[in-house]
């Protein structure tokens, strides 16, 4: 294997995990967005709303939760793939 494709090969295994790490971080951070909102709604709209065994603001965060970090990493791994 020569020098020049082995190099190329390790910076294509480095952007995979850079990209990989970037979906991570955002997905977490939609994913904190969407807590913070889900809690609010909860809190205020949604008193009666129950999900593992929890109710009101405590169960729609769980829900905000992952919905915004599903929605984070899908729309970067959207942004991603069209660059």
């Amino acid at each position: 294997m020569s020098a020049h494709l082995r190099i190329l090969m390790l910076d294509m295994k480095n952007d995979f995990v850079l990209r990989f790490l970037l979906m991570l971080a955002v997905g977490i951070i939609c994913g904190i967005v969407g807590m913070l909102i889900g809690a609010y709604l909860g809190g205020n709209y949604a008193i009666n709303f129950q999900l593992n065994g929890v109710r009101g603001y405590e169960a729609t965060s769980q829900v905000g939760f992952v919905v915004g970090a599903a929605l984070g990493i899908f729309i970067t791994w959207k942004r991603m793939k069209n660059k």
